[in-house]
């Protein structure tokens, strides 16, 4: 009800995303590069405190790119986590070298240098980060920091202050600056720096701490000791917090909860104990006094309506319910118990009794005025029970719960009439309004309640909700963003996000989101498919997939969800698993045209691309597999016949396919290989032993002539070259491209081969002839100590580029 009544546009959004990721307009991720794909990936893992596993990636991205910088920043990072200092300071070194100017690493190096109690050696990294982005909330933050341990406490003031304006979010910020504030005997601005951190998180124990100090300096004892006490709950062993209560309770001269509430104390000297509690918000002390009254006398009437006191602090509202019938039992007439009650139904949305509840406390009112008025007033007008807005109020709101809506608005429009500019009136007037679908008018209401109270938050959030429906979203945000406290409404962060998102503003989308999954709960399932496509906009797989698994287990049934997380897997060449999420939507969702066709296609170019894949390895294996052998040796055909009968069966093995032979095979390949490139077949022979041998030192087949480890290298080096290439394997294949070469189209119509007889396959033959073409031909290229084959291929020569090399292929 009220402000919390907003019903967010779920279908409407899933609707938008399902049509947007149909046909997803971010690049595709085959354009990435294969190092930065890997340290997006080792930056995850990072993020999620797996440090060896991050650590290997980025090595890993350092062996294809030595002068990729920000993986010297990263693993920075990662021994920096681990208070690997020295390491640490070595990366960061590493990386100012090669770029002088990451601000990032200037950043990390000045919180070392903070680390190590160093200040004006890290002022000086800080000052050039600074001189080269002045908005870069951290280094604002370090900067205070390092001013402020450097007694330069009023300059650092102004440095605390940016990065809060630019992140209001980071709580030590706020605490930092209250440290500093104290030091410069600042109190009251140090309260109200602690007031904003506990706004971000109310039990955050550094800010509670540090509350405290302020009232210990001040001498506020009462305040102190009473924050002493929420620290202790929160951390019974905190020998900080138990200093703070000692020293209040002797400055305030008081006993300790249980020596106060003796059992030997009376019952009188218990309930004004519990009393005191009461007033200083002490609530769980009081309680525990408030208990041991009542199991002395269970029927203590002034301690019971002290419990009801205390369980409406801590919300136990049924249990305050139950309380209050029994003591109406013995004052029925208690106006107090009757508010307190009427109070109650309300906050169980039990609205009808809440408002028959106030109707009596309206009567009982009246009749105490009667008795107190002369004769002249007598014929009080017994409509006085609707001379009270609450009336108004809870019968509105009754009326709304109903979806009388209609009747709502007249009932409401009287009471406004009545009692002019009651904002609870009005912001009822506006939900009745919305619910008509009359946006206008409920926009129209809202404006009034801001000009009468500008930072009314309700109608600031009711203002943004509307534009969002109405897809006005940088005018929503403008709405959203005057709302004072975050805390206001749970959907505050989900508006923010959901409106980024539909501006695509991904990386705010993902921030809001953030920040909404931590404490939200109402749309939780729509917040993580609008963070699986902001990460997935960003080819930020690992978080997209997260994302996306998380909305699944919030609902099974999400078939949207299955076919995003699909996307997902596509895009990052997990093609069993986007097989498996294409099927599940498919199933979900039969009849869903989008599902049924993306789940078809799919399966059809992985279909493509098996057949593509198994054709290009039968030619790379046969050939180079038989080049291990030694050709002087007497029983060389033999060996040869042995070699390409076990590969054969090794290759059945790993790819769950049938490799039906090929007579003479070995002697076909080669001479395919001469008419494509006019090259003789002894040339062949004798440049591919030099290949065969860098392959096998470098370790690739880390046993000699293991045909076994052999096969494997294969295997991943042609899965590397297939899925680095997939979406322009796959654009060919379904293209009108004539099968140029005619050596390898005439080979495969003899042979007719169970491979070749498809397109897919016949191009995989082709290729196969131009990479084992493309190895002869720049077989000098091996000798590099650092490069091995799989890297040469995949990362220097990919298939567009041995095509350049070879356009003689195309030519008939």
């Amino acid at each position: 009800m009220g402000c919390g009544s907003s019903q967010t546009e779920a279908s409407e959004l899933q609707k938008r995303n399902h049509s947007q990721k149909t046909n997803i307009s971010s690049p595709d991720s085959s354009e990435l590069a294969d190092k930065q794909k890997l340290y997006q990936r080792g930056n995850y893992l990072l993020e999620k405190q797996k440090y060896e596993q991050a650590i290997t990636l980025f090595d890993r991205v350092l062996e294809i790119d030595p002068e990729f910088v920000d993986a010297y920043y990263s693993k920075a990072i990662v021994a920096f986590e681990q208070n690997k200092i020295e390491e640490a300071k070595k990366l960061l070194d590493i990386t100012l070298e090669k770029q002088p100017d990451h601000i990032y690493a200037l950043n990390e190096a000045g919180c070392l240098m903070i680390k190590k109690k160093k200040f004006s050696e890290a002022l000086q990294y800080l000052e050039k980060a600074y001189a080269k982005q002045k908005d870069f909330s951290e280094v604002n933050y370090s900067l205070a920091y390092a001013l402020s341990n450097l007694n330069r406490k009023e300059e650092s003031l102004k440095y605390y202050d940016l990065a809060i304006k630019e992140d209001q979010q980071q709580k030590h910020f706020y605490i930092n600056k209250a440290s500093t504030l104290i030091e410069l005997n600042k109190h009251e601005e140090a309260l109200k720096c602690v007031s904003e951190a506990l706004k971000l998180d109310q039990n955050y124990l550094e800010a509670l701490i540090t509350q405290g100090k302020i009232y210990k300096a001040i001498k506020q004892f009462g305040k102190l000791h009473s924050v002493s006490l929420t620290i202790l709950k929160l951390d019974n062993e905190n020998k900080l917090a138990q200093q703070m209560k000692q020293e209040a309770e002797q400055n305030l001269n008081i006993q300790s909860t249980d020596q106060q509430s003796d059992t030997n104390n009376s019952i009188e000297d218990k309930f004004n104990l519990a009393q005191k509690f009461v007033s200083e918000k002490q609530i769980l002390q009081a309680r525990k006094v408030i208990d041991q009254i009542l199991n002395q006398d269970p029927l203590h009437y002034q301690a019971l309506k002290l419990m009801v006191q205390v369980q409406i602090e801590l919300k136990e509202y049924t249990d305050a319910l139950n309380v209050l019938n029994k003591l109406l039992n013995q004052q029925p007439k208690d106006i107090i118990l009757l508010k307190d009650k009427a109070f109650i139904l309300e906050k169980l949305n039990r609205l009808e009794e809440a408002l028959k509840c106030h109707t009596l406390i309206l009567d009982e009112q009246a009749m105490l005025e009667k008795n107190e008025k002369t004769d002249s007033n007598q014929n009080l007008n017994k409509q006085s029970i609707l001379d009270d807005p609450q009336a108004y109020i809870l019968k509105g709101k009754l009326l709304y719960s109903q979806e009388k809506f209609q009747e709502a608005l007249s009932y409401l429009e009287e009471g406004l009439i009545k009692y002019q500019k009651n904002i609870e009136i009005m912001q009822l007037l506006a939900q009745n309004y919305k619910a008509l679908k009359n946006e206008k008018e409920a926009l129209n209401i809202y404006q009034q309640v801001l000009e009468i109270d500008k930072f009314n938050d309700c109608s600031n959030f009711e203002k943004g909700v509307i534009y969002y429906q109405q897809k006005l979203y940088q005018q929503a945000l403008e709405s959203l963003n005057q709302i004072k406290n975050t805390e206001f409404n749970e959907l505050y962060y989900y508006y923010f996000g959901v409106c980024y998102y539909n501006l695509e503003d991904y990386k705010n989308a993902i921030k809001s989101m953030l920040n909404y999954v931590k404490v939200g709960k109402k749309e939780l399932k729509q917040a993580y498919f609008i963070l699986g496509g902001a990460y997935l906009f960003l080819l930020k797989f690992d978080e997209a997939e997260e994302s996306y698994l998380n909305c699944i287990k919030q609902d099974q049934k999400n078939a949207e969800a299955h076919y995003q997380l699909a996307n997902v897997y596509k895009q990052d060449k997990q093609i069993e698993e986007a097989k498996k999420y294409y099927e599940l939507a498919h199933n979900i969702e039969p009849y869903n045209e989008i599902y049924r066709s993306s789940y078809e296609t799919f399966m059809n170019e992985k279909n493509y691309l098996v057949e593509y894949s198994n054709s290009l390895l039968f030619t790379l294996t046969t050939l180079i597999g038989i080049c291990q052998l030694n050709q002087k040796s007497q029983d060389y055909d033999q060996q040869k016949n042995e070699r390409y009968q076990a590969m054969l069966l090794l290759l059945e093995t790993n790819q769950k396919q049938k490799f039906l032979q090929i007579e003479n095979h070995f002697e076909q390949i080669k001479q395919l290989i001469a008419k494509s490139y006019d090259m003789s077949q002894t040339v062949i022979d004798d440049t591919m032993f030099p290949i065969i041998q860098f392959w096998y030192n470098q370790k690739i087949c880390k046993k000699k002539k293991d045909i076994n480890e052999f096969l494997s290298s294969i295997i991943n080096t042609v899965r590397l070259l297939v899925n680095m290439n997939s979406n322009k394997i796959l654009n060919i294949i379904n293209s009108d491209r004539s099968l140029n070469n005619k050596y390898c189209t005439e080979f495969a119509e003899k042979s007719e081969h169970e491979l070749f007889k498809k397109r897919s396959g016949c191009f995989g033959l082709i290729d196969g002839i131009k990479i084992l073409g493309f190895l002869l031909k720049y077989h000098k290229e091996f000798n590099k100590d650092h490069m091995a084959f799989q890297e040469l291929i995949s990362t220097k020569y990919q298939i567009e580029e041995i095509q350049l090399f070879h356009e003689s292929y195309y030519i008939q």
